[in-house]
């Protein structure tokens, strides 16, 4: 009986000893500067910085989604735009679309440069000319949760050319698959073409209930 305490008290002490390590969420506008430079570099251009005006617009923008239970782009602005839309908060917001944008590199050809509808995420996330990015996110009445990523200046300009000069193939050629995103589930995303392009295309994909435009 003894020994049975002797032991009991010896695995208490040494389960006390050991230290639990939880892995903390990310600030919201870190996960958004992380992941879009780690995705960035991959890709052979340079990273891009927060910018508090270019946030404050994308936050009354997602405010204004969330009061009406909307998800689409706001026309006539200055910046590229790129939202995604699930049905609860993922535990990193900005992480889980981030990587669900990236996760459109496997259907981009670069050998034949330019925009196509399941691409327009990823080339505008790692576009060399896009230099500043300013994100928010908002939840709407129904309950799902919005991040709207804006950028500046814009990608996704109409051509070939712009394509070819912006947006490079990852180091050791292969993309692979990003890594899994925080709080996964149904998703929706959207893009829009460069506001210097001749005409802008909203490009809307549903999988399930993954929205992205």
């Amino acid at each position: 009986m003894q020994k049975f305490f002797i032991l009991v008290i010896f695995l208490l002490v040494y389960i006390s000893s050991k230290k639990v390590v939880v892995e903390a969420a990310l600030p919201f506008k870190n996960q958004c500067v992380k992941w879009h430079n780690v995705f960035r570099t991959k890709h052979q251009v340079g990273p891009v910085t927060w910018n508090d005006a270019i946030a404050k617009g994308a936050e009354k923008w997602a405010k204004y989604l969330a009061a009406n239970n909307m998800f689409k782009h706001e026309s006539n602005i200055k910046e590229g735009e790129n939202l995604y839309m699930l049905s609860h908060k993922p535990t990193e917001p900005c992480t889980a679309a981030t990587k669900a944008f990236y996760g459109e590199v496997k259907y981009y050809d670069f050998d034949k440069p330019g925009y196509s509808k399941k691409t327009g995420h990823f080339t505008q996330v790692v576009w060399k000319n896009t230099k500043q990015i300013g994100a928010a996110q908002a939840t709407r009445k129904d309950g799902h949760f919005i991040v709207v990523i804006r950028y500046s200046p814009p990608g996704n300009y109409l051509g070939e050319k712009p394509f070819s000069n912006n947006v490079f193939p990852p180091k050791g050629g292969e993309a692979g698959s990003p890594p899994s995103p925080r709080g996964g589930g149904p998703r929706h995303m959207c893009c829009s073409l460069g506001s210097k392009a001749l005409v802008i295309i909203t490009a809307t994909v549903i999988a399930i209930k993954f929205y992205f435009i």
